[in-house]
C-alpha cells in the first residue's frame, strides 16, 4: 500500500541519517576532528558560523574541488532535524538565487551507526546585506532594487516548488562581489502539500508543514 510504502521510506532514511545526540562537545577540536573523521574533506578555513553551525572553506579530495562544509555544532542537539531538512530542500531547488548542495556528510557513532553532521555546498562570499548596510550606512537604491528583485526570483523558485523560506532578513541575503544575490539558511522553512517530501517529512516536524 502507499501508507507502507511511505513508512518503509521513512524508515529507512530515519535509520541513514539518525539524528543522535551522541557527538564531541568540545567544539575547539573541530578542524582536528574534520580532516581525520572526515577523510574526504581537507579543511583550509573557516568561512563563518551561526547560532547552530560552522561553516569551513574544505578540499573536496574525491574531485579536486574546494568547496563550503556546513557542520552542524555538536553542542546544539536541537538543530538536528531542521539541518536536515535544510539540506535537503536546499539540494531539491536549482536557482542561481540559492546555493548548490552538494552532498551530505556523515560520521558513524561509537555504535558504528551513520549520523548527518553536515553538508557541502558552493563556496559564494559572505557578505550578507546586513554587514553592508552597517559597514557602508546606506545602499543605492538601484543597487536595493537588483538585489530584492533577486531575493524575490529565488523565492519565486521555492513557492513553486512548495517551499515557504520563513525566515527573510538581511542576515540571509549573501552579496558576491559580481553582482550575486543568494538567499541562505532555509532551516526553519514549511513545505506545502505540492512537495514530494511533505509525507515524509510530516512524520519528523509537523511544523514544517502547511
Amino acid at each position: 500500500t502507499v501508507d507502507a510504502s511511505l513508512d518503509e521510506t521513512v524508515s529507512s532514511l530515519a535509520e541513514e541519517y539518525t539524528l543522535s545526540d551522541k557527538t564531541p562537545s568540545d567544539f575547539s577540536l573541530t578542524l582536528m576532528k574534520l580532516s581525520t573523521a572526515a577523510e574526504r574533506y581537507q579543511v583550509k578555513s573557516l568561512l563563518g558560523h551561526g547560532g547552530m553551525s560552522f561553516v569551513h572553506k574544505v578540499l573536496d579530495t574525491r574531485i579536486g574541488r574546494e568547496v563550503a562544509l556546513k557542520r552542524i555544532d555538536p553542542d546544539k542537539k536541537s538543530a538536528r532535524l531542521g539541518f536536515f531538512i535544510e539540506g535537503r530542500v536546499m539540494s531539491q531547488l536549482d536557482h542561481p538565487g540559492i546555493l548548490p548542495v552538494y552532498d551530505f556528510v556523515e560520521e558513524r557513532n561509537e555504535k558504528g551507526i551513520k549520523e548527518l553532521v553536515g553538508y557541502t555546498m558552493r563556496i559564494a562570499s559572505h557578505s550578507s546585506l546586513y554587514e553592508a548596510l552597517i559597514l557602508r550606512g546606506m545602499i543605492e537604491i538601484h543597487e536595493l532594487c537588483h538585489i530584492l528583485r533577486q531575493v524575490a526570483l529565488a523565492l519565486e523558485h521555492a513557492h513553486n516548488r512548495g517551499v515557504l523560506h520563513r525566515d527573510i532578513k538581511p542576515h540571509n541575503i549573501l552579496l558576491g562581489k559580481e553582482g550575486e544575490v543568494y538567499l541562505i539558511d532555509w532551516g526553519v522553512c514549511s513545505l506545502l502539500t505540492s512537495h514530494p517530501d511533505y509525507h515524509l517529512l510530516k512524520t519528523f516536524r509537523k511544523d514544517a508543514l502547511i
